[in-house]
């Protein structure tokens, strides 16, 4: 068990530990069927938790050995495929918002109101993703908006409360733009852009080694294509 202020974490597997926050909820860590941790940001939360938690129960030594392990892992930061992800995400949400709410069908705006569900709470995440901060939980995302990002989380906030659906578009479209403002900000009018990922249904871990050198290739296809 390691010691995380009020919380602690206990390691399940002797060989790869899958941690359980105890408090008020549980949540499970553990890689993904690849072998790797499904959210690198994740992934290095629980390292760091190994790095510095303070070990009060550890019968069969396995946080022991599991904290020698991460001290020596190198950092689980979210990495440029990560972050080009991120970007077009919430690009293609700003995207859909507009159109949805540009429709005459009830039923377009009602699909809004469900995608701002989990789009502002995308929103939330990849504020950390773009800055290469791991993401360690909704207080101490608030923490942080508090201490250095005062005018995203007032917003955050505004957004969060709007029950008006166009003005709610608009903020959601502001925080975007925050968020993005590291790296490529939102697309201009008429922009054609490549999802780089796994491919639907295959089932296959995508390679981020190649993952830039292909949008690369499939853009300057597109070009080509779209002027022939």
């Amino acid at each position: 068990m390691v010691n995380r202020t009020s919380r602690s974490t206990r390691v399940d597997s002797a060989h790869i530990p899958r941690c359980t926050r105890e408090g008020r909820r549980s949540v499970g860590y553990g890689p993904s069927a690849g072998g790797r941790a499904t959210d690198p940001s994740q992934e290095e939360g629980v390292l760091r938790w190994l790095r510095v938690g303070n070990i009060v129960y550890d019968p069969t030594g396995v946080l022991e050995r599991a904290s020698v392990v991460a001290r020596a892992a190198p950092s689980a930061l979210p990495g440029e495929l990560a972050i080009y992800q991120a970007w077009w995400g919430i690009n293609y949400n700003v995207v859909q918002m507009c159109r949805y709410l540009a429709s005459s069908d009830p039923r377009s705006r009602h699909a809004a109101s469900l995608r701002f569900l989990y789009s502002l709470m995308d929103i939330a995440s990849h504020f950390f993703t773009v800055r290469q901060i791991p993401w360690d939980g909704e207080n101490a995302a608030i923490k942080y908006w508090t201490e250095y990002d005062v005018g995203f989380w007032n917003c955050l906030q505004q957004a969060l409360r709007e029950p008006d659906l166009d003005r709610k578009r608009e903020l959601y479209e502001a925080l975007a733009q925050m968020t993005l403002a590291p790296v490529r900000g939102l697309w201009p009018a008429n922009t054609t852009s490549v999802w780089l990922g796994w491919g639907w249904g295959t089932g296959q871990e995508f390679r981020e080694d190649s993952a830039m050198d292909g949008a690369a290739r499939v853009l300057s296809f597109w070009h080509e294509f779209s002027e022939a």
